[in-house]
């Protein structure tokens, strides 16, 4: 992954800067290319991933993440943050958090479809085996708790 968020302390860091909400969990959910219709679609859900951090108010920011271009033997990507690529979405712009199986006979996959009331959408995935990341397995479990529930 990046060195610039391989820890816990550093993601918080990252968000620190953003006052809008207090930041508790975090974790990496995986864009679904696939679920997109349409090559204009596809393109604007052209990262590879959502650093996403979830709030004390209801609410979730985000950076999107890309694949680094290189050309390399080695099977792990490297992931960068795209510059500028920050978003805040507070608990009432959030309109619809839907989770369920990625494909009806896998455990280790859940399909997340997230709308705003801005009309963005974004499809998602759920890699329940990557904790790679030390922060994961806890933002995942917050992140399923939260919209499990709510939605």
């Amino acid at each position: 992954m990046n060195e610039e968020f391989n820890t816990l302390d550093k993601v918080k860091k990252l968000f620190s800067s953003q006052k809008e909400e207090e930041w508790k969990s975090f974790l990496i959910l995986y864009n679904n290319v696939a679920a997109y219709s349409g090559y204009v679609n596809a393109a604007e859900h052209s990262y590879t991933a959502l650093l996403v951090a979830l709030g004390d108010k209801g609410g979730m920011a985000f950076y999107k993440l890309k694949k680094e271009k290189i050309f390399s033997r080695n099977k792990n990507m490297i992931i960068v943050r795209e510059p500028n690529s920050y978003e805040y979405i507070p608990k009432e712009y959030i309109d619809k958090v839907e989770i369920k199986k990625y494909i009806a006979f896998t455990k280790n996959q859940l399909a997340v479809h997230m709308r705003f009331t801005t009309n963005e959408r974004h499809e998602l995935l759920i890699n329940l085996k990557d904790l790679e990341m030390p922060y994961q397995k806890d933002g995942i479990d917050e992140f399923l708790n939260r919209y499990r529930k709510e939605r």
